[in-house]
């Protein structure tokens, strides 16, 4: 729903220029769409300033944090078409994050989108974080519905990996990695934005 992992990478590799720190921003783009960090020594492959790149990327990521929340959260093409449109439908909504329940409850209230959700569920503290399916199939109860019913929608290929493995239905709309070739093919479809996730279901909001 948000473009913050571009943000946050964003801002760790500046901070880490600034200083003259190198970085291995692949590292980050590998991890992204679970709660798991990247190992320092592949991150910061220079051990003399791996302290000072770990202080300096936390206090980047929470700066960033703020900043989003303060001046505006980067909302993804067409997510609140495709809001308004499965609301009109009557299609109910959740959220199933790997991300920190405080961090995604201040980015979804800061961007004015918490109440459009039934719930939200983070599976940080899951012992199992994506690409394992615990978090969806977890979601799925909660919300007291069958897999097959289901409907995911992914910008990774960690969460395309767990949709996969949890055997639900899902959309990959890519964010800053494109998916590997097997979550795409197992991928109902794989758009370029969320109006065509409005577009395939066949509901419009107008």
């Amino acid at each position: 729903m948000f473009d913050t992992e571009r943000y946050y990478c964003d801002a760790d590799e500046r901070i880490c220029r600034q200083h003259g720190i190198p970085i291995n921003i692949k590292a980050l783009h590998e991890v992204i769409g679970t709660s798991l960090m990247p190992d320092e020594t592949v991150l910061f492959p220079e051990e003399a300033t791996r302290e000072q790149g770990r202080l300096l990327t936390h206090q980047a990521y929470m700066d960033a944090l703020e900043e989003m929340c303060e001046d505006g959260v980067p909302i993804k093409k067409g997510l609140i078409e495709l809001l308004d449109a499965l609301e009109k439908a009557g299609i109910d909504k959740c959220v199933a994050t790997s991300t920190e329940m405080d961090r995604t409850e201040r980015l979804l209230k800061a961007s004015k989108l918490y109440e459009r959700f039934a719930f939200v569920f983070s599976g940080h503290e899951l012992e199992r974080g994506k690409p394992y399916p615990d978090v969806f199939l977890l979601t799925c109860e909660k919300a007291g519905i069958a897999r097959e019913k289901a409907l995911i929608l992914e910008d990774s290929s960690n969460g395309g990996m767990a949709a996969m493995n949890a055997h639900i239905d899902y959309i990959i709309i890519p964010d800053i990695n494109d998916p590997t070739p097997e979550v795409a093919e197992h991928a109902l479809f794989v758009g370029k934005d969320l109006f065509d996730v409005v577009s395939y279901l066949g509901i419009n909001e107008k």
